[in-house]
């Protein structure tokens, strides 16, 4: 059975997926004692997670919090570091989860958030996506948007590098770092997102409807598909996904049966050195992004068939395709491999797929199933070869 991507197609409720960052997280809420009465705090990340949850049910809106799912440890059951997803370093991660997401909210009141703003605004394309959260000055006695960040960021005569910024009223305590030091800790009252905040959220979130992915040959200089290909030379072709639209065409694949399977498998560890939880995990990624990756390649291929029938004699057989075509994404920041492995990563992230039977093969969720189904639409499977080459 062969299958290939349809060229356009609406996604009437696509998986939206946000990035949120912060300050220090506590999974846990606070005890705090205020006027002289106690209150319990959640982190300001797990707040906004449940209002994107709740006040989209019905969207597919997803969240991501980093350190709910990701340490340094090799030791956590649940919890990945980057070795065991085959990535390099922390940076990457959160380059590729801002590549991935629909939005990076930044909860900024530290200078940790501001160096997470400095290193994901070095990229026009992340810019557009970043939403700065930030308490009022009047609450909080200081402004956290530095004149250095108002100059880079809210600047009125380079408008195209401004970040969207969102200021809201928090509740305040103050926190005693000493006898002699204190500092002013927000939450949000009630552990609600609510006034201001919530206006201003919804007037970048309402916006977020159904998306349409195209796929095409790019002829000249602009190309009228955001996923396209184009021959560079004889015997070259690139291709190239727009970073947002990638996701889509590697869940579409779930809607292949035999993808499926193979996708559940389960991973032979003899070859390990030493057969302990990391390497089986790093090996279990490894092999589960071979296979998406040759999914996605075989359905590219076939699609691109379907304009050069005879595409076997012109360029070579698909088994030798990494010789002549050339796969990136748009905004590129890590190698194309380290994308989908890192989407395996989300993921595992949003409980869709999860890790078996002694870490030696993924499961699929049920929840997975309504979302996957929304893209199945952009792949086609065909028993007759001959009418898939015969043009559409």
């Amino acid at each position: 059975m062969s299958f290939f991507f349809n060229r356009s197609v609406l996604i009437n409720n696509p998986l939206r997926i946000f990035f949120l960052c912060g300050s220090s997280y506590k999974k846990r809420a606070t005890k705090i004692e205020l006027n002289g009465s106690v209150y319990e705090i959640e982190d300001k990340r797990k707040v906004l997670q449940k209002f994107l949850e709740e006040a989209y049910k019905d969207k597919n809106f997803r969240s991501i919090i980093l350190e709910d799912n990701f340490m340094f440890s090799n030791n956590a059951r649940r919890h990945l570091n980057y070795n065991h997803i085959n990535l390099k370093s922390l940076k990457s991660i959160e380059l590729l989860t801002s590549l991935y997401s629909d939005y990076v909210l930044i909860v900024h009141e530290s200078f940790s958030t501001a160096a997470e703003i400095g290193m994901f605004s070095t990229s026009d394309f992340i810019n557009s996506k970043l939403m700065i959260l930030t308490p009022n000055v009047y609450s909080v006695e200081e402004d956290y948007i530095s004149g250095f960040m108002k100059l880079a960021y809210q600047n009125k005569y380079y408008p195209s590098h401004n970040i969207k910024t969102i200021y809201y009223n928090p509740g305040i305590y103050n926190f005693h770092v000493s006898d002699q030091v204190r500092k002013l800790h927000t939450f949000f009252i009630d552990n609600e997102v609510k006034g201001n905040l919530a206006r201003g959220l919804s007037e970048y979130l309402d916006v977020l409807n159904a998306k349409n992915i195209t796929f095409g040959k790019k002829q000249g200089i602009r190309s009228e598909f955001k996923n396209f290909y184009q021959v560079v030379d004889s015997n070259k072709i690139d291709v190239i996904f727009n970073s947002n639209d990638l996701i889509a065409y590697l869940i579409a694949l779930f809607n292949i049966d035999a993808f499926r399977v193979k996708f559940i498998g389960t991973v032979d560890m003899s070859h390990l050195m030493r057969d302990n939880k990391p390497n089986r995990r790093k090996s279990l990624f490894k092999e589960g992004t071979e296979i998406v990756e040759k999914y996605l390649k075989e359905a590219i291929y076939n699609t691109i068939r379907t304009d050069i029938p005879n595409i076997e004699n012109e360029y070579d057989s698909i088994e030798n395709i990494d010789s002549f075509i050339k796969f990136s994404i748009s905004h590129e920041v890590v190698a194309f491999k380290e994308c989908i492995s890192y989407y395996l990563y989300i993921l595992y992230a949003l409980s869709y797929i999860n890790i078996a039977d002694e870490d030696t093969r993924f499961s699929i969720s049920n929840n997975f199933s309504p979302v996957y189904e929304e893209y199945k639409d952009l792949v086609q499977e065909v028993k007759s070869t001959k009418k898939l080459w015969s043009g559409r």
